[in-house]
């Protein structure tokens, strides 16, 4: 891994939102509720324009965040099959593959997608419309379990015709 002399400022933030990760996905959940809240609890009517921003920081935050974490997990992943690969990296020739580990870039994206359809949700079921936001969370939920299965079927086949 690059020492911390080295290490970009991005990298940095990156690494302090996953170091922090269960606080940004909480806070991040939290802030977009909170117009809402202050609404039900203490009749305080937030500007659209001011719920807007909050829920792009918020989700900006979050999605940062899973970019952060599916880095960290691919340097830790490639760092590992440097030092040690392992039988189930090499080809029948005995040679380490050069394949990435775990999930594929476009399975990733999916999934972030549905997180992102599911951080609308949650919005949209607060602010807007209850069935239309649980239309949405629904929605992400299926999508992001649909790249994963389809990952799954990939890597079966894939099995089967070593």
């Amino acid at each position: 891994m690059a020492s911390c002399a080295n290490e970009s400022g991005f990298d940095a933030l990156l690494r302090s939102l996953v170091a922090h990760r269960l606080a940004v996905y909480v806070g991040g959940l939290a802030i977009i509720a909170l117009p809402a809240l202050l609404r039900g609890a203490l009749d305080l009517d937030v500007p659209a324009t001011i719920r807007t921003l909050l829920v792009a920081a918020a989700l900006g935050a979050m999605i940062l965040t899973y970019l952060g974490e599916r880095r960290v997990a691919d340097e830790a992943a490639n760092g590992e099959q440097r030092t040690q690969p392992n039988a189930g990296n090499r080809t029948p020739e005995g040679a380490a593959s050069t394949a990435e580990p775990g999930y594929s870039r476009r399975t990733r994206t999916t999934v972030a997608i549905g997180l992102i359809g599911l951080a609308v949700g949650i919005y949209v079921a607060i602010e807007i419309d209850t069935i239309i936001g649980v239309l949405f969370v629904v929605g992400g939920l299926l999508f992001g379990q649909s790249a994963l299965r389809e990952e799954g079927n990939e890597s079966k086949q894939g099995e089967e015709e070593v």
